[in-house]
């Protein structure tokens, strides 16, 4: 499998950065499950892209509306175009 690499030019913004090291960290200490909330447009799925790219293991999200499905996943292929996103 190849690494995770963002393909945009933006750059975390705010309290992004702290929650993108904070689910990383959580992450890699095993923590197998965990929550980001925000309101719309805020950058929840570009924070969970670079915490993607940050901690390179293989990963799921599993989102349960399947009305949001279609946008995350083209916002999703936007940063990533090579990546596999599966709807369940």
């Amino acid at each position: 499998m190849s690494q995770f690499k963002i393909k945009v030019e933006y750059k975390p913004q705010g309290d992004q950065p702290k929650s993108i090291d904070r689910l990383a960290k959580n992450v890699i200490s095993g923590r197998n499950a965990q929550t980001l909330l925000g309101v719309t447009g805020s950058g929840k799925t570009f924070t969970i892209a670079n915490m993607i790219e940050k901690v390179s293991k293989p990963t799921t999200i599993i989102i349960n509306l399947r009305l949001i499905y279609l946008p995350l996943k083209l916002t999703l292929l936007k940063i990533q175009k090579s990546m596999n996103i599966l709807i369940i």
